[in-house]
């Protein structure tokens, strides 16, 4: 991050050259090298970077930014966020500026810090407080910074004297906020589909999420988020989705979300947690789950158990599973890693490699924004087979039928439901 005019004058040159890129205001990265990144570690090194620029110390992280830190799973539509790379910082107070200043006047302000405040979302959302006093609205008083500053500093130094000197990812770490605090915005400002996730991580990580609802409803339930909510399901609420097979994606025609108000941050969050589900192993597989609620399909099984005749301590999982009149349907989320591997030993080596271009996903679990650059990959003959023949003994174990799909499938919910429908996959009824 540039420091002093003159290193951001040579940076710029740089930036304008095409060899750096901008991701976000004063921060600056290798092209090639950035556009490689996972969103999620792309999040993760702004937050850092940023960490120590903010002089106000009760500006935590929070909502997917904080999830980022904490290792929870976090997953970013490109369709409804473009390429931007959001960053949520909360605080208990306003803006500085207050709502009656005349606007012609603040859109004359063209300083770093106005430049800086259009590239990070900003929630009054005073933090969540659990000690050993018990459970509190943070009551911090901006006015105060400066102690909470130096009693930091003096925990900081205090830590290093036992020889542990914080790392610049555990500083970050330290700025970020309650758990009540993150989940709860990432309620108020995340889709369904991407928010799903988080929760899921969170439970499988031993969140109670329950006991979280509990408390974000008494000491945030008379906040008033309306005027500033995202659209909940965009997964599936669009004109080109709208009306497929005669079903209305709104929830009021689907029996998933009958009982959601898309604009009650709590409502949402209440959603959240009762489809929150420990057994989802990664990212993908939310979003996928995400995508058959909002499409109005009934609520999966996950990783339910097949007997494994080459070794009965391991036995074969499945992804989804729904049992509808006697029958069982198997629905399995493939990745590009899952059957390609990379070859490293020709780049001219056309006949046992494919090329992977812009339009293919890399096939990790959060990362369905990164794609990959023209690298060569070749099949892994082994990994098809041995999926072949775990298909062949699922059906021998009395499974009916097996779908498969992957990342472009779900971003196509037109086509995923047409997949999940010729499956037998049952849809819920009121």
């Amino acid at each position: 991050m540039a420091s002093c005019f003159n290193d951001r004058s040579i940076l710029r040159r740089y930036l304008k050259s095409g060899e750096l890129i901008e991701p976000y205001y004063g921060f600056y990265a290798i092209r090639d090298h950035w556009n490689q990144l996972l969103y999620k570690d792309k999040v993760k090194r702004i937050a850092i970077t940023l960490t120590n620029k903010i002089k106000i110390r009760k500006w935590n992280f929070t909502g997917e930014t904080a999830a980022v830190l904490l290792g929870l799973d976090v997953v970013h539509l490109p369709y409804i966020h473009h390429s931007l790379t959001e960053i949520y910082v909360s605080s208990s107070y306003a803006e500085k500026f207050s709502s009656n200043c005349k606007k012609s006047d603040l859109d004359k302000k063209k300083s770093v810090r106005d430049a800086f405040r259009h590239k990070y979302s900003r929630l009054k959302l005073p933090d969540i407080i659990e000690d050993e006093f018990g459970i509190r609205l943070d009551d911090f008083n901006k006015n105060r910074y400066k102690n909470a500053a130096s009693a930091a500093a003096s925990l900081s130094s205090s830590s290093s004297s036992f020889g542990h000197i914080a790392t610049a990812e555990e500083l970050a770490i330290s700025h970020v906020a309650s758990i009540y605090n993150v989940l709860y915005a990432c309620a108020w400002k995340g889709s369904f589909a991407e928010s799903l996730a988080t929760f899921d991580s969170a439970a499988r990580k031993g969140e109670d999420l329950n006991k979280i609802l509990r408390v974000c409803r008494k000491f945030y339930g008379s906040m008033d988020c309306c005027s500033d909510t995202p659209q909940f399901l965009n997964s599936v609420q669009n004109p080109t989705n709208a009306d497929f097979y005669g079903v209305n994606y709104s929830p009021i025609n689907n029996p998933n979300f009958r009982d959601t108000d898309k604009f009650d941050v709590l409502s949402r969050m209440e959603t959240l947690v009762k489809y929150a589900n420990p057994k989802s192993e990664n990212g993908g597989e939310s979003l996928a789950r995400a995508v058959m609620l909002e499409l109005g399909f009934v609520e999966p099984q996950l990783q339910h158990e097949f007997p494994n005749p080459n070794c009965t301590q391991s036995p074969y999982r499945a992804d989804f599973m729904w049992k509808v009149n006697g029958k069982i349907i198997v629905g399995e989320l493939d990745g590009t890693d899952k059957y390609l591997i990379e070859d490293r030993t020709s780049l001219n080596n056309r006949s046992v490699a494919g090329d992977l271009r812009a339009e293919d996903f890399d096939g990790s679990a959060e990362n369905i924004n990164n794609f990959s650059t023209n690298n060569l990959y070749r099949y892994n003959r082994d990994a098809v087979r041995r999926e072949r023949n775990r298909e062949r003994w699922l059906m021998e174990c009395g499974v009916d039928s097996i779908v498969r799909f992957d990342y472009c499938d779900i971003l196509n919910p037109i086509e995923f439901k047409k997949k999940l429908l010729s499956a037998g996959v049952p849809v819920a009824v009121a």
